[in-house]
């Protein structure tokens, strides 16, 4: 049921003493009550010899002329299996135990860790909890941020959008990673991962995000019984109820709404239920084209009409997947034509591969903004074209870039745009 393992457990003083001591290590389900009992002559002899490190305050530090204060630090390590999680506790009378930090996840053969010393006699011991939880980032040879968000929460930062390549991953994953900040160790260590396989790049634009992959299904949604088909015009009465609709990653809710009998708002929730996004319509005698709802994460996301002037609102409104359209290779010589529907975030796209100092030409004649981008989602040009001009891109490394265009002003509802081009490398 045990394992040997020794501790070694240093104060931080001038002179340093280290103390060694054969314990135990408690295995995974075994009791922590026959943990204190084992070998317990041997645990409270080398355990107060800990205790007293602490305490001293006699001849042993004034022979040192330092004095050791209850803030004083102490390290413990002990032999380890690597990729197994170990928690520190301790304990003043070998019956009650509390945990000293988070669990430890052994990197090595050997591991360490920091607590800080009172003035009662302690007893210390670490318990193994089993191999941890993998986190992909096992083999870590690469780590790419540039296109991450940023966030800082209560003792942790939190990055969304990492990518990374490891044993188990690759850049086409999308990571959200929380770090906590070890102040005995001063440095980050990994504490949540949270891994969307295989959601590729993305490019963003101000409020527009550019999915690179392909996701050419249709968006349905469900409301109550009644089921809404993408580009569909549909008569709805809300009440508020809330609509559901299934979404693989890539994929982009945008919706056109018509006149509306009142204000209402419009709010669409992600699978873990955060809003994102909230828009008031408060002319109701307008047509309205509603902000797009990225999936980066797949799962059913929520619609909701929310009426702000009485007990219901009517209107006619169809959705389509703004990511509808499949990239289009482009090579010299070929043509480029794809057809836009008139949603606020429907957008086609292409790709080309270049070498440093290659450069690509293209003319549309609808009113667009074309977008240049690195195959990591890097903006590297944005250009407002239409009306014959040519678009002229050098490539600044090799690479494969991708071409996003969208269209202009809506003239009319139901309005498409035809964006045809010849394609030219040199």
């Amino acid at each position: 049921m045990f394992s040997n393992v020794f501790i070694s457990v240093r104060a931080f003083i001038s002179s340093p003493q280290c103390y060694v001591h054969p314990i135990k290590v408690l295995s995974p389900g075994a009791s922590l009550q026959n943990l204190a009992l084992a070998d317990q002559r041997s645990f409270t002899h080398l355990l107060a010899l800990i205790g007293l490190l602490v305490l001293l305050t006699g001849y042993a530090l004034r022979s040192a002329e330092l004095t050791l204060t209850p803030e004083a630090a102490i390290r413990m390590t002990w032999p380890s299996t690597p990729g197994h999680a170990y928690q520190l506790e301790a304990s003043t009378n070998l019956t009650l135990w509390w945990k000293i930090g988070d669990p430890v996840v052994a990197c090595t053969s050997q591991s360490e860790s920091y607590s800080t010393a009172d003035k009662r006699l302690q007893f210390f011991r670490a318990v193994s909890l089993g191999a941890a939880p993998d986190t992909g980032l096992k083999g870590l040879t690469d780590a790419y941020s540039e296109s991450a968000g940023i966030s800082f929460e209560e003792g942790a930062v939190k990055i969304e959008g990492l990518r990374v390549k490891s044993d188990s991953l690759s850049l086409n994953d999308y990571l959200t990673a929380s770090f906590k900040w070890d102040d005995c160790k001063q440095l980050f260590t990994v504490g949540q991962v949270n891994v969307i396989t295989n959601l590729g790049f993305y490019a963003t634009s101000a409020e527009h995000i550019y999915f690179y992959r392909d996701t050419s299904a249709n968006l349905r949604i469900t409301n109550g019984l009644t089921v809404l088909n993408a580009g569909t015009t549909y008569s709805v009465t809300s009440t508020g109820q809330v609509m559901k609709c299934f979404m693989e990653a890539g994929q982009v809710l945008t919706s056109v709404l018509e006149p509306a009998s009142g204000p209402y708002r419009y709010i669409t929730r992600d699978p873990d239920g955060r809003i994102v996004r909230d828009d008031d319509f408060a002319n109701s005698s307008s047509w309205w084209y509603s902000r797009a709802t990225p999936a980066k994460k797949p799962g059913i996301y929520s619609l909701q009409l929310l009426p702000t002037a009485g007990p219901s609102v009517t209107l006619r409104m169809r959705v389509v997947n703004g990511n509808e359209l499949k990239t289009i290779q482009m090579t010299n010589d070929s043509t480029f034509s794809a057809v836009v529907k008139d949603y606020f975030d429907s957008y086609a796209k292409g790709a080309v591969a270049l070498k440093a100092g290659q450069t690509i030409s293209c003319s549309f004649g609808a009113a667009s903004d074309v977008l240049f981008c690195s195959s990591r989602g890097t903006i590297l040009g944005n250009l407002a074209g239409g009306g014959g001009l040519a678009l002229v891109f050098r490539a600044p490394f090799d690479d494969t870039f991708f071409l996003i265009i969208r269209h202009g002003p809506v003239s009319f509802p139901g309005q498409t745009f035809t964006f045809t081009s010849k394609v030219k490398i040199i």
